[in-house]
């Protein structure tokens, strides 16, 4: 049968990709994708702070979103920064950029969501 076994892959699926992530976001924070062709990373959570970095779409952004002054920023975890080589571990990525006169910059990552695609990936047979 068909959607038992569906069932049952997206089960299995859900129970290792699950446990895995939980543990590397309480490592990390929460996880972000950017959407924009490419984000900055600043020392502050200010339009006008120093870039620090960038990043280019598809790229995963850990860390822990925060509201300043009535706009969505990401704090980017210390280790994040380590990864990307931002000198002194600080960085912050805006996750909307309306203000500037752009879109959607980061989208919040959901298991569930990555979850279905590993599904369907899985049940098309590639």
């Amino acid at each position: 049968n068909l959607r038992a076994s569906a069932g049952a892959v997206a089960a299995e699926a859900s129970v290792s990709m699950g446990a895995a992530k939980r543990a590397a976001k309480g490592a990390a924070g929460d996880r972000f994708v950017v959407v924009h062709t490419r984000i900055v990373f600043r020392k502050s959570p200010s339009t006008t702070a120093d870039m620090v970095s960038v990043a280019k779409k598809g790229c995963i952004i850990f860390g822990t979103q925060e509201l300043v002054d009535g706009q969505g920023w990401v704090q980017v975890s210390a280790a994040m920064c380590k990864e990307v080589g931002i000198v002194g571990g600080v960085a912050w990525v805006l996750m909307h950029g309306a203000c500037v006169g752009l879109g959607d910059l980061l989208r919040p990552l959901h298991d569930e969501v990555e979850c279905l695609e590993e599904l369907l990936w899985r049940m098309s047979g590639e």
